[in-house]
């Protein structure tokens, strides 16, 4: 598929000196034009923000108070946590430094207080604690370190107990098991319990496998490449339901809702294979896609055809390729939509910016960060269809069989 890269129009160029003109800031938008030759976008606009440092981690959330959304980065040169704040037409004002660590590997974001902020919770490797920083407005922020086990990388953020509260979750492939810290209403949590600790854990998802309404686990095990799931049955009890062999080490899953039914499906790829599983109100998982790219994949999500109600993968790849792949077809024929992006990157996201009810997909590649803005106002050419996410979001994509 041929897209031309046009230089139609730039908006709006500046600088800023913040921290000691630690930062510049640059806004460029472009657009792509149509070819003779093949059928592109509509109205796609892309816009370039060029961060000074190339950042280790992203983060979305919602800081404040206002309809855009921001974003953290982590620069590993200088050991600072940023935090940037949007405008509306996708550009970044404010660069706020949080604080300076060099001991941060793992960054995730939630409303863990319910004020309507986003809180943000840092995994701190070598210490072997995670820190909550409460968002108190204004972006002003109350830190609490919490001990847990040996040397975490990771944390997940969901409510273990079902109290209406949301929980911590740490682990780290050193340390065997994962240590929760059960929340509270007023944003800290309870001193850690060590569950699993028989299990060298590499990752841990929260799913529902069952009909039952408990918080069901699917557990990596990097020793063996296995993963094992467990049904909750309450009170942070569990019990092993099955054991999957990955085959291979280099095997990654995502999980996902990929139909209607309320049950975690899942996929499995290895490098560019994707085999896509749908899970029963009993826990059995059936092969529903196995598929090949041209490219390693790295990125999963869902969204669904607004004209035809179909269910499609939104797949990412770690070239410059994303594929829409339609999940109710079977084994035997598909449908396959997909463009390309006229330059590489290394991190992709796809989520609502502005708060429009549309999201956009965002690319960075180093230090620049790009962002896809899809206009659904415009009148639909033949070749092109609508996606809505599972949220209502929409975005436009070409028909390429």
């Amino acid at each position: 598929m041929k897209i031309e890269f046009c230089w139609k129009y730039i908006l709006c160029f500046w600088n800023k000196n913040i921290a000691s003109k630690l930062f510049t800031a640059s806004l460029i938008f472009y657009s792509y034009s149509r070819s003779q030759t093949d059928s592109s976008f509509n109205s796609v606009s892309v816009s370039e923000f060029k961060l000074s440092f190339t950042p280790e981690i992203i983060l979305f959330l919602n800081s404040n108070n206002d309809k855009n959304l921001d974003f953290i980065s982590l620069d590993s040169k200088t050991n600072t946590l940023w935090l940037n704040e949007a405008d509306s037409i996708g550009g970044y004002f404010n660069f706020k430094e949080i604080k300076k660590s060099g001991t941060i590997t793992s960054i995730k974001s939630s409303d863990v207080n319910r004020d309507s902020l986003d809180d943000i919770i840092l995994v701190h490797h070598s210490l072997n604690k995670i820190e909550v920083l409460l968002n108190n407005k204004n972006n002003n922020f109350t830190s609490t370190f919490y001990d847990v086990n040996f040397y975490p990388d990771k944390v997940e953020i969901f409510d273990f107990n079902r109290d209406g509260i949301l929980d911590l979750c740490s682990y780290g492939k050193v340390a065997s098991g994962v240590t929760i810290l059960l929340g509270k209403k007023n944003g800290k949590f309870s001193q850690g319990e060590v569950l699993f600790d028989e299990i060298p854990i590499e990752e841990i998802y929260p799913v529902y496998l069952n009909s039952d309404k408990e918080i069901d686990l699917a557990i990596k095990n990097w020793l063996t490449n296995e993963m094992i799931y467990y049904f909750g049955m309450g009170d942070l009890q569990f019990y092993v339901y099955d054991v999957v062999s990955l085959k291979d080490e280099e095997s990654k899953i995502f999980y996902f809702h990929a139909n209607s039914d309320n049950f975690t499906d899942y996929l499995v790829s290895n490098k560019n294979k994707i085999d896509l599983f749908l899970t029963n109100n009993i826990g059995s998982a059936k092969q529903n896609i196995s598929f090949t790219l041209d490219e390693e994949i790295n990125f999963v999500d869902t969204a669904t055809s607004q004209n035809t109600l179909k269910k499609y993968l939104l797949v990412s790849t770690k070239k410059n390729e994303i594929n829409f792949i339609n999940m109710q077809n079977g084994n035997d024929s598909f449908d396959y939509f997909s463009f390309s992006i006229p330059f590489d990157y290394d991190k992709f996201f796809f989520c609502d910016l502005n708060k429009d009810s549309q999201k956009e997909i965002i690319l960075f590649n180093g230090s620049n960060m790009y962002t896809l803005w899809f206009n659904q106002t415009d009148n639909l050419i033949q070749e092109n269809i609508i996606f809505a996410t599972q949220n209502n979001s929409a975005i436009r994509i070409e028909n390429k069989k």
